[in-house]
Order: structure tokens, then sequence, then C-alpha cells
């Protein structure tokens, strides 16, 4: 039987750990802005001013998960909303994102949601599609894409 490894694209910036600090629709796309910048893919590994620019967001297709407070296995209470909705109800919030998983026009975001006056942050999944492309819109020109990881050598042979 024939194998074939799905490939991993190494993307240029990097989002784990940063903190979602404001989203912006406009003219049906979404602007996100970090609140410390993106982190460039490459050693030294350093932070740049920039944001995310989803074209022509699918609002009635994008959502996300409001779940329990951070931390707890089993039972959890939550609940689903659609982004458009999210929006009226929670005006000023941060997503720290800890984790990015993009797939065909569509990207997810999880983590934690901190909202203003509560002390503990609650986990949240969201899901954002688009039909346009997903742009880093950063000052500096784009950095060079990593290289696939190394293949590790051979173990040499025991004598």
């Amino acid at each position: 039987m024939k194998e074939t490894v799905l490939e991993y694209l190494p993307r240029p910036y990097d989002l784990h750990d940063r903190t979602i600090a404001k989203l912006k629709l406009a003219d049906g796309d979404l602007k996100i802005w970090m609140e410390d910048g993106l982190t460039v893919m490459r050693e030294p590994y350093d932070l740049v001013a920039g944001y995310l620019l989803l074209q022509r967001v699918d609002l009635d297709d994008c959502q996300i998960f409001l779940l329990s407070k951070e931390g707890g296995f089993g039972k959890f209470k939550g609940k689903k909303l659609r982004l458009k909705d999210f929006f009226k109800k929670y005006k000023k919030c941060t997503f720290l994102v800890q984790d990015e998983l993009h797939g065909y026009k569509q990207v997810q975001f999880s983590g934690l949601l901190h909202l203003p006056g509560k002390d503990q942050p609650l986990e949240y999944n969201m899901t954002l599609r688009y039909k346009g492309d997903f742009l880093y819109m950063t000052d500096e020109e784009a950095p060079a894409l990593p290289e696939a990881d190394p293949e590790v050598p051979e173990a040499p042979a025991e004598e």
C-alpha cells in the first residue's frame, strides 16, 4: 500500500501565546490585532507589529463557543454564538490564543477569553470562515519560511 504523508506547511508568523486585543469588521473583512505583535517563525523569533486580515468573512458561518471556566474537566456549561452576536454582547474582551488551526478558507483559535469584570477566564473556541485570503499585514517584508524539519540522522550501528 502506498503511504502519503500530510505535509506540514510552515507559516511565516505564529499566534501561539499571543493575545487578540481587537477585532474589527469593516466592508466584509475582519481585522485582528494582537496585543504585542506577531511572532516571526525564524530565529530569533522576534515580534513584529501588524495585524491579520481575513477577506470576505462569512459571518453566517463564523461562531464562537464559550465554555466553562479555565481548567475544568468533565461536564461543562457553555454556549455557541454567531460571531456577529458575540460582537453585540461582548464589547471589550481579549483572547489568549493557545492553539491556531488552519483549514481550507477557515481558521480556528482556541484558548482563554478574558471578559471585563470577571476574575477567571473562560475557555473558548472560535471558528472564522472566509471567502478571500488570510493575510498577515506587517511593516516588514515577509520572512523567508523555515525549511522543512531536517531529517534526523540514523544512529550509528552498534558494533
